[in-house]
């Protein structure tokens, strides 16, 4: 599953999970920055972060240990790997199909998540390469988009691909993890080969405390980021309300509050975007606090 940042995977991810299908489901979540502040998925998923590190890449020895890790389980009916919002899946596919990895996994299919509501500032080369890739792709946010940015959304991805499959928005979910059964799959072109995997351009600040935050100051701070800063995303623990987590893409902001309290047990805050200041994130845990 991939899609540009803020796109929607890990709510697609949750209600997936969520689903009556009954099958068993591993999932690897891939970040960039501190690993722990998306809630965990479900309760009883079997869930492995690789944090820092690019899945990627296709040298990355950390995908492939968690590959064989959910492999040896012995127990799995499907395995979900969300990539980070800045990754190429092509390079991914590459890894997947590795001959030393034909016992142990095999790609049904590339999964895109495309957002609507941030297409004109999501479109760049991270997008293009995920768009190009995916055998599906779903588009989120649809209750919040106007008509015309959901024909908008479906042309742009047309243009780039017109082999995928639109997923109609009616379709039962539990129905994408039996993709592989339902939906012929066409040539992917070839994947890159490992020395030509490039990186994007979009840089990742991270900042983390022990202290409570102040939820409304949090807010203000939020409204108030630099035009640099595309996503921000974070979990913190907070004085009057417990544990919340949060989101802010494209100007829009989403708290919950009531989340979770990590294993972690401190505030953890990244932000992306292209040309940051070098103290944007340490600047909104500071105004938050």
């Amino acid at each position: 599953m991939t899609g540009f940042l803020g796109a929607g995977k890990t709510t697609l991810l949750r209600r997936l999970l969520e689903a009556p299908h009954g099958l068993r489901v591993g999932v690897i979540l891939n970040e960039r920055g501190q690993a722990g502040m998306d809630q965990a998925p479900a309760p009883d998923t079997d869930l492995v972060e690789i944090a820092e590190g690019c899945a990627c890449c296709v040298r990355n020895p950390d995908l492939v240990e968690a590959l064989r890790r959910m492999h040896a389980r012995g127990d799995l009916d499907r395995l979900i790997l969300e990539t980070s919002g800045l990754a190429d899946p092509l390079a991914l596919t590459w890894t997947i199909g590795r001959p030393d990895l034909a016992d142990v996994v095999r790609l049904d299919a590339v999964i895109g998540v495309v957002d609507p509501l941030n297409l004109e500032r999501g479109i760049g080369v991270e997008w293009e390469a995920q768009v190009r890739c995916s055998d599906l792709v779903y588009l989120s946010k649809r209750d919040l988009a106007t008509d015309a940015a959901i024909t908008d959304t479906l042309e742009a991805v047309r243009l780039r691909n017109p082999r995928a499959r639109i997923v109609e928005p009616d379709l039962p979910l539990e129905a994408l993890l039996d993709v592989w059964r339902t939906t012929p799959l066409g040539d992917r072109p070839d994947a890159p080969q490992p020395a030509g995997h490039s990186h994007s351009d979009f840089t990742c600040q991270t900042a983390s405390c022990a202290e409570p935050v102040d939820l409304d100051a949090l807010e203000e701070a939020l409204a108030d980021l630099p035009e640099a800063v595309f996503r921000a995303k974070g979990i913190v623990r907070t004085g009057a309300h417990g544990w919340a987590a949060f989101q802010s893409v494209g100007g829009r902001t989403q708290v919950e509050p009531d989340a979770p309290q990590p294993e972690h047990g401190e505030t953890r805050i990244a932000v992306f975007g292209r040309g940051l200041p070098p103290s944007t994130a340490s600047d909104l845990l500071r105004r938050a606090r």
